[in-house]
């Protein structure tokens, strides 16, 4: 019984420190400030200059920023399904409030709990404990090799950072301990956990340097001398470090006028302290929720295909949603599957943090979106063919019969392979085409890779026995999107539409309702007032015109014309330039194919010929050659 009694009043000291320390730090420095006039602590505050504002106010967000990384590199490292984003949030929210606050450990793991609802208390407070007792020891690696570097460190600070350094040398010599480190830091977050902890630590030295008064003179001994001060204040563990952070700098720095230093010390905890915690308060109230991705649904559209390249599928309310994140926007890419419930995706999206955005929106898409007083703008339309009812009949295709006959003259053959692919060949054109094009295009395109290809419908054009063009589409429960379309340079002409022919032709065969020959921008909408006419890409147009397909318009959707104007600029460059792959889909090594099934057709043959009695879609037509010039792909 005596025992237990023990640890709970052990435990209620502990718990009691922080108040105590902050106390006695008060009162201490009370006692070195006795004589310090506050109004002239209050005019050394105002006489920072607005350079040094901004100084100070920019290194804070460098620091604040590195601050943020500390819980995506464990987040990351210790695979706990937090994405990115989310976890720097979220690590910037909770320090950002737990050092103002006080109580580091227990309110950063609050904080946690409440920003990640997926999570139960002790895991937060399991992971806020790891993400301090790492900061530490990274911390008094960093204060060690700075005071060892440091001319006119204290005898007694250059004796503790040999102390330190050699009992770093120990642990990682020594196997138990290393193993104790690697338990505290996981195996390959060490460095960038150092490097961040650097960078975050540099930076604030640099923001209270930039406030100092102008006639003190420490130059880089700012950095020690903040580390020691800042070690002082996580040891209290008080609100801010109040008081030991003060009596350390008021010790180290050299500056006769202590009611400048003070107003300086004053203005670093207004800029580095007190407006973060204000705003990570503002933060938690709107705190991120983590977006729950669903697999993707059997009867979903083709163009679904996309999560294979980091798209998610996402649920809001009744109505299925193909979603992609890029710098705080939530992007629906397409129509949504179910009844239009816009307020709910809405929703949804705010409460990750995210502005709701709608590219490629159908029509039902945009009358919701102009009925809850979104801005809409038309962007792009869709080409799209009905197999069932589509041949190459009629004055409407007497142009796709032109360039099908100069393909047929020109030797052009298509294959449909079942069992593997030519994976060299095409990695050869794609890369020929890459280097025409500068850069594949992504976000909301297909890009090349060999893992996909094999989930796909490949079409491939071959000149002789050499391969000079394919394309890919995405295949849904009753409807085909095409994906990848490349080409080598110089192909005959009617070689790409001989191809796209071919792949009507097989979804007319197996009954497909539906073939998307993708969007291009739009010629006739609001678009052409805001672009030049150039980047209509008219060429485009007009290849995917010679099949008369049926034009159905797409939108950009957002809510006010600003974030308009940003969605459009940030979707802009999300294609032309989309970043790497998942790693999950890199493209690897080509030398070799790979084997797979493909949905059996009604054609047993790699090259396509139609079943006896079936009337093809391809006759022979002659006619005058139109544009001999290879059209670029969707």
């Amino acid at each position: 019984m005596e025992i237990g009694n023990r640890r709970v009043f052990g435990a209620r000291i502990w718990h009691l420190w922080p108040v105590a320390a902050l106390g006695a730090g008060i009162w201490i420095l009370a006692k070195r400030l006795e004589g310090v006039e506050i109004s002239h602590v209050l005019d050394a505050v105002v006489a920072v200059s607005p350079l040094g504002w901004m100084g100070a106010i920019a290194a804070t967000w460098l620091s604040l920023a590195a601050v943020g990384q500390y819980d995506a590199i464990l987040h990351r490292v210790l695979k706990t399904g937090v994405s990115p984003r989310i976890a720097r949030r979220t690590g910037l929210i909770a320090i950002s409030i737990a050092q103002t606050a006080g109580f580091g450990t227990l309110v950063s793991a609050l904080v946690r709990w409440r920003s990640l609802p997926n999570w139960s208390l002790w895991e937060a407070a399991r992971f806020s404990l790891r993400v301090s007792l790492s900061f530490l020891f990274l911390w008094s690696l960093l204060a060690a090799l700075a005071v060892a570097f440091w001319a006119d460190a204290p005898k007694t600070a250059v004796w503790a950072a040999a102390g330190a350094l050699i009992v770093f040398g120990v642990v990682a010599g020594a196997p138990p301990l290393r193993g104790f480190v690697f338990k505290l830091i996981p195996e390959g977050a060490f460095l960038p956990l150092f490097t961040a902890a650097l960078v975050d630590t540099v930076f604030a030295a640099v923001a209270l340097a930039c406030l100092l008064p102008g006639t003190s003179d420490v130059g880089l001994a700012i950095y020690p001398i903040y580390l020691l001060a800042l070690g002082a204040a996580l040891a209290t563990g008080a609100p801010g470090g109040l008081g030991a952070f003060e009596l350390v700098l008021l010790a180290l720095l050299p500056h006769p006028d202590q009611a400048a230093l003070i107003g300086a010390i004053l203005a670093f905890r207004i800029i580095y302290y007190l407006f973060p915690a204000f705003l990570g308060l503002a933060g938690l109230l709107r705190s991120a929720v983590p977006l729950v991705h669903e697999p993707r649904n059997p009867d979903a559209p083709a163009e679904w295909g996309l999560v294979a390249q980091g798209a998610s599928i996402l649920r809001a309310g009744s109505t299925q949603w193909l979603c992609r994140e890029r710098l705080g926007l939530g992007i629906a890419i397409g129509p949504a599957i179910g009844p239009v419930d816009l307020r709910a995706f809405s929703k949804l999206m705010r409460r990750a943090g995210l502005t709701p955005v709608l590219y490629k929106a159908g029509k039902a898409e945009a009358s919701a979106a102009r009925s809850l007083g979104w801005q809409v703008l038309k962007v792009a339309e869709e080409a799209v063919i009905e197999p069932r009812h589509w041949n190459v009949d009629g004055p409407s295709r007497r142009q796709l019969r032109r360039h099908l006959r100069h393909a047929e003259q020109a030797g052009i053959r298509i294959k449909t392979p079942r069992h593997a692919l030519p994976l060299s060949d095409m990695a050869e054109v794609n890369a020929d085409w890459t280097r025409k094009n500068r850069r594949e295009r992504g976000f909301s395109m297909g890009r090349f890779a060999p893992e996909l290809l094999y989930r796909q419908r490949v079409f491939l054009a071959y000149s002789s026995d050499r391969l000079i063009a394919f394309a890919s589409f995405h295949t849904g429960a009753q409807d085909w999107s095409l994906d990848l379309v490349r080409h080598i340079d110089g192909i005959p002409d009617g070689t790409m539409h001989l191809l796209l022919a071919s792949a009507i032709e097989a979804c007319r065969a197996e009954d497909v309702d539906r073939l998307s020959l993708a969007a291009v921008p739009a010629a006739g909408g609001n678009l052409a007032r805001l672009v030049p006419s150039k980047a209509l890409l008219p060429g485009l147009r007009r290849f995917k015109q010679s099949f008369a397909p049926r034009w159905e318009p797409r939108y950009l959707c957002v809510k006010g014309s600003i974030p308009q104007a940003r969605a459009a600029v940030t979707i802009a460059a999300a294609i032309h330039y989309p970043g790497p792959l998942p790693p999950r889909v890199r493209p690897h090594s080509t030398k070799t194919e790979i084997r797979f099934e493909l949905p059996v057709t009604s054609c047993d043959a790699d090259e396509w010929n139609p079943q006896p009695g079936q009337a093809s879609a391809l006759p022979q037509i002659t006619g005058p050659a139109h544009d001999r010039r290879p059209l670029p792909p969707s």
